[in-house]
Formats: C-alpha cells, sequence, structure tokens
C-alpha cells in the first residue's frame, strides 16, 4: 500500500498542509510537509520559476546528519502547489490545521476521570482524546493533554468494520471542527453523539474525502491527491472557521443607533392606475406571514406583480439570517438591538464566498483543458489518424497544448469571468469555509440519525431524520 495522509473525518482536508512564508515575515511563518522545516530550493525547482520568487540559504539544519537546505519564498504571482502562499493566506488563518484531536476506543477498563465531558462518560465507544501536532501518515503521537493515559494512537478515515478491539484506531479530526460538530449534533439530535460518528466511520468511512458517497465539499476533490495539492484559490479550505477576523466588526456595523428608521427595505415605486392588486386588502402581518411561507425566488416575483410587497419588512430578511445561516450564530449579539437586517444579509452572503462560485469556478478550470484536448482528439480521427500516427501528431500538436489553455483561462479572467484573484474585499475565507463544513456536519449527522440501533441487526428500519 503506497503513502496516503490523514484527513480530518469532518471536514475532508489533510493534516499535511505546507506554507511558503513572504520576505518580510519571520522563519515561524514557513513550515513543510508534517510541520517540519520549510519548502526547499529542491522542490521549487522542479515546478517554480516565477519571477519574483526568491530562494534563501538556511544554515542551521534541525539535525546535525542532514545538509542545509536552501528555502523558497513566495513572490506575489507563485505557482507552486506544494504549500500555500503567504501573500493569499496568513499563517495565523492557517496555523491549526496541524492539529490533530484524536477520538479513540474506550479500553475494557475505562472509567471516567476529571474533566471528562458527560457526552464521553456515555458514549459507549469512545472519548476525545488529547491533541498531536502534525501526526504522520497513520501515527498521532504526543497528544497533549494526556487523557486516560493515552499519548499516542494509530488513526484512520477509512471504515473498520472486522477489525478486531486490538486494532481500532483513533478518528482523526481539526479541533475547530469538532466544535462545531458538537453544536451541529446537539441542535439535530439533542446531544452530542461520538458514538455515532465512530459508528459512521466504521461504516461508512473512506479515503481521501471522509466517507463513501461524498459530502458536497466544494474543491476537496481537487486538493486531495497522494500529498494534498496547495491549489491557487482553495486557500479558504485550510481557513480556521471559528477564529475569522472581521467577522464581529461587520456583524457589528449593521446595528443601528436608537433614532434610525430602517423598518421596510427598498422603495415603492410609482404606482400602476389600471393594474389590480388583489393583496392590497391584506394587513401588514398577514404580507408577512405570507412571506414566511415563500421561496425567495417567488418573492422576488411578487414584488414585481404587486405594489404591496415593493417594499419588504426587515424582520423578512432577519428570518433569512437566523434560518438560512445557522453557521453565523454570532449574530445573537445583535438580540435587543436595532438592525438593519437586509444589510446584514448582503453582507454576509458576499462574506462567505458563494457555493455556487466555487463550484462553477472550479468545474470550468477542470473543464477547459479536457474539451480542448476532446477537440484535437476529434479533429485527428476526422483526418483518418489512428493508432501510432496520432499518437506522433498528437506530439506534435500538443506542444502549444498548455500555453493555448492558460491564454484562455487568462482571457477569461481578465473578462471578469470567475476571477479567482479578484475576489471581492469582503469575502471572509473562514467564513467561507465555515459555511462548507457546516453543510457538511448537517449530512453527516443526518446519517448518524439514519444508523440502526445497536439492538438491532443490520436490516433493522432506520430512525426517521
Amino acid at each position: 500500500m503506497g503513502y496516503s495522509e490523514r484527513h480530518c473525518q469532518l471536514c475532508g482536508v489533510s493534516f499535511n498542509v505546507a506554507r511558503i512564508r513572504k520576505a518580510d515575515e519571520p522563519e515561524s511563518a514557513a513550515w513543510g510537509n508534517y510541520g517540519i522545516d520549510f519548502v526547499t530550493t529542491a522542490d521549487a525547482a522542479r515546478a517554480c520559476e516565477v519571477e519574483g520568487c526568491t530562494n534563501i540559504p538556511r544554515t542551521e539544519h534541525p539535525d546535525p546528519l542532514v545538509s542545509a537546505e536552501g528555502e523558497h519564498i513566495a513572490g506575489p504571482n507563485c505557482e507552486l502547489t506544494l504549500g500555500y502562499s503567504g501573500w493569499r493566506i496568513t499563517a495565523e488563518e492557517m496555523r491549526d490545521i496541524l492539529r490533530c484531536l484524536c477520538i479513540a476506543a474506550k479500553s475494557e477498563d475505562w472509567q471516567p476521570e476529571v474533566g471528562d465531558k458527560d457526552y464521553e462518560i456515555d458514549a459507549t465507544y469512545c472519548f476525545v482524546a488529547g491533541v498531536s501536532h502534525s501526526p504522520d501518515e497513520f501515527s498521532a503521537e504526543e497528544m497533549i493533554p494526556v487523557k486516560h493515559g493515552l499519548e499516542q494512537t494509530m488513526i484512520n478515515n477509512e471504515a473498520m468494520e472486522g477489525l478486531g478491539s486490538d486494532e481500532e484506531w483513533a478518528i482523526p479530526v481539526h479541533e475547530a471542527c469538532f466544535q462545531m460538530f458538537e453544536r451541529v449534533s446537539r441542535e439535530k439530535l439533542g446531544k452530542v453523539d461520538i458514538d455515532g460518528l465512530w459508528r459512521l466511520r466504521d461504516s461508512e468511512g473512506d479515503w481521501p474525502e471522509g466517507f463513501k458517497d461524498p459530502l458536497k465539499r466544494s474543491d476537496i476533490s481537487i486538493v486531495s491527491e497522494q500529498y494534498f495539492d496547495c491549489v491557487k484559490g482553495t486557500e479558504y479550505l485550510v481557513s480556521h472557521p471559528l477564529r475569522i477576523t472581521g467577522l464581529d466588526q461587520l456583524i457589528n456595523s449593521c446595528a443601528l443607533d436608537s433614532e434610525a428608521s430602517c423598518e421596510v427595505v427598498f422603495n415603492v415605486g410609482q404606482a400602476v392606475e389600471s393594474h389590480y392588486d388583489p393583496f392590497a386588502a391584506l394587513s401588514p402581518e398577514l404580507c408577512e406571514l405570507l412571506l414566511g411561507h415563500l421561496e425567495r425566488r417567488d418573492v422576488a416575483n411578487l414584488r414585481l406583480v404587486s405594489r404591496s410587497f415593493r417594499q419588504l419588512p426587515q424582520l423578512y430578511f432577519r428570518r433569512i439570517v437566523e434560518t438560512e445561516m445557522p453557521w453565523i450564530w454570532e449574530v445573537t449579539t445583535l438580540k435587543g438591538r436595532k438592525v438593519d437586517w437586509h444589510d446584514l444579509w448582503c453582507r454576509l452572503s458576499a462574506a462567505d464566498g458563494g457555493a455556487s462560485m466555487d463550484t462553477q469556478e472550479r468545474h470550468w478550470l477542470q473543464q477547459l483543458p479536457q474539451d480542448k484536448s476532446e477537440n484535437l482528439r476529434q479533429q485527428l480521427r476526422k483526418e483518418g489518424l489512428t493508432g501510432m500516427e496520432m499518437s506522433k501528431e498528437w506530439a506534435k500538436r500538443g506542444l502549444n497544448f498548455k500555453q493555448e489553455v492558460d491564454d484562455d483561462i487568462k482571457a477569461a479572467n481578465d473578462a471578469g469571468m470567475w476571477p479567482a484573484d479578484t475576489r471581492k474585499a469582503t469575502e471572509l475565507r473562514g467564513l467561507r469555509n465555515r459555511r462548507r463544513i457546516w453543510e457538511d456536519l448537517e449530512e453527516i449527522v443526518k446519517r448518524i440519525a439514519a444508523l440502526p440501533p445497536v439492538e438491532e441487526d443490520e436490516d433493522a428500519e432506520s430512525r426517521v431524520w
């Protein structure tokens, strides 16, 4: 079996993600595989020849038997995918990506200790062990704190069904992802069900994306190579989903002072004399009730045909924020305050990146080379070429193939088509990642709820979600 990295069971991101620092950053802002050393000059020589990148000597190595390596320093347009560039993501945003929290199997003589949470004590199969910094392929070591005498453990993402109790490897997760799991599990199941997560991993666990029948997980598939591939434009995947700089300021900026008037949104517009409006007889309270039962697209259409709905109440947008954005729990700080909920909804929607942009942009960047490749293949077939003749002609015409693809992508970006490098300044990468993880966690918890009761056999009827 070849090398394969362990990934967070909840978010799908590897624990082996490197970072390439900028010239003005300290050495501690750079790290290589599993958080050790840095991305070297030798690594860069094989993949990066971009103007603006530099290579500097590092005179010391922690192992005296190893020769000192040069370190690659990222320029603004660095093309290396061996690590994320410091020009596009800060060290603070992604540092915790290397830390692995282990959900480990309970031993036969497991007894509660001081500090154990109720859901750990109640669990049959597992408990939440310590944190390992940058675990290797299968082993998490030097865990802190040492809980129930466990200092190290083997970790695995794949289904463990059929293995004996002496081979029960721990589930690897990020600390922030597990905190979000606690929140979603309590909301949907009424408890933190770590036993359910354990059983789900044992039955549906898979490498590299965490579970069989992959979840939504925008962009995870294109970075989950044998080594994590730090593709430009996917920096949000490793941005801390809880420690989000700028989120509190964004939310609080939408609070109004006591004298501001902002009960409705949009202008009424001019009345149409001959237009009969059947909704005109409804009271404002009934109009608000009706809005609560309509999809957003239906509300937009209703505003076009009825003057009674040209203006929308702030309460409508408050409901959207609170029900359609459950991952932004910070809005509870606005309780009792006067808020421009429409402005808040617009700004939060822009800040979390937008799922459709994630999907469309990545699909387009992958599809373009495939389309060009297929077009060339069809052209050669039309010319009657087969076998070795086709291979030779393919090699000849394919010399400029990569340049054609790069030119087309650049032209599309220059025209404003999914410009990955010029997303709105209001985007918060950590919030974009939080939304992605939350949506996956809802599916994970849904699958946990559908697991058959332990006391029943595999054919037992699943629980109702």
